[in-house]
């Protein structure tokens, strides 16, 4: 097992390094739903959390590629977190991706088809802040404070952690244009239940997570 797994592990879900500025990226995430909740924008606070939700079954997955492989995770975190919720993901980057679906529903111009460059929007803009995710995610990396261990998920293979957040971001975007409230509404909550059972099986009472 790499040290940086073993070093996860042993900080893992510990509340003794919970900092005070918790409480303003709390505030934050709150006030980006509230505006959302303020103009009416359901579907955008309904796909939001559902997007979160399934961002926590895709953690609770890497956290389980540890388990399996008794090396390491796909991505570690390395550094001092406030709050390390899975080996790959704390309390920090999990209020990111809270926000992230609402930063792309601001990007999405009312017009579907409207083209830039050329290409559907639909589709240039989810790339667009994928590949700014991957590269905040590089440079965490560079800096020693998010750890790709494995040879295929790490440079030159960035390509694979690109789709990994362009895709889901342009079904996203997909979802939210096709797909009626109602549905929406209900996929979001089916999700939420799923990561909240998982958890509570995978980390709870099997401690596998």
């Amino acid at each position: 097992m790499t040290p940086e797994s073993l070093n996860a592990l042993s900080n893992l879900r510990r509340s003794t390094h919970v900092e005070w500025y918790v409480v303003n990226i709390l505030a934050f995430v709150v006030y980006v739903y509230a505006s959302a909740v303020h103009r009416r924008e359901w579907n955008n606070v309904v796909l939001g959390l559902g997007f979160w939700a399934a961002e926590f079954l895709w953690e609770m997955f890497n956290a389980l590629v540890l388990r399996w492989t008794g090396y390491s995770a796909l991505w570690t975190i390395a550094g001092k977190s406030t709050l390390l919720i899975y080996v790959g993901l704390n309390l920090e980057i999990s209020m990111m991706f809270a926000v992230v679906p609402m930063v792309l529903f601001s990007l999405l111009p009312k017009e579907r088809e409207l083209r830039i460059f050329g290409m559907p929007n639909r589709i240039v803009i989810p790339v667009a802040l994928g590949l700014f995710c991957v590269a905040v995610e590089s440079v965490l990396n560079h800096w020693g404070v998010l750890v790709w261990s494995y040879r295929f998920w790490r440079f030159p293979h960035v390509w694979l952690i690109a789709v990994v957040y362009c895709v889901p971001l342009a079904v996203l975007a997909w979802i939210r244009d096709r797909i009626a409230l109602p549905s929406q509404a209900k996929g979001a909550v089916a999700l939420s239940l799923l990561a909240l059972g998982a958890h509570s099986i995978l980390a709870n009472v099997l401690g596998w997570i």
